[in-house]
């Protein structure tokens, strides 16, 4: 039997990677907008912090050492990738995870980051 170790998605969510000059937290977002169950939102000012959040815990030797994920639980590698990109600039990475079942909903979401000064780089899963 095969087991996969890297990214899995069924889900129905939204995923979305924002920049930001400062930092933004969930609580300032959470001002105007409910998240739900199972909803994620994270902002990240360095790589470490990046790779164990993908990991979803404490990193081995090789992702240290590495300096990349081993494997990727929490964020798909397209999401990853542009987090990096957005680190290297000297920003915050933002990542959101968010029910796409209610467009209006998401529409308000990234309205509310953006005025938070958030700075969409990508968003997936639509």
């Amino acid at each position: 039997m095969k087991i996969k170790q890297d990214f899995i998605t069924n889900s129905s969510s939204a995923t979305f990677v924002f920049e930001a000059s400062e930092k933004i937290l969930r609580k300032d977002v959470e001002k105007h907008f409910s998240f739900v169950f199972a909803e994620t939102f994270r902002c990240f000012n360095n790589k470490k912090s990046l790779v164990q959040f993908v990991e979803a815990g404490e990193s081995d030797w090789v992702s240290k050492a590495r300096g990349e994920p081993a494997m990727f639980c929490k964020m798909d590698p397209m999401c990853y990738r542009e987090s990096c990109k957005v680190l290297n600039r000297g920003k915050f990475a933002l990542y959101a995870s968010i029910d796409r079942n209610d467009f209006d909903r998401l529409e308000k979401f990234m309205d509310i980051v953006g005025d938070c000064g958030g700075r969409l780089q990508l968003r997936s899963g639509d």
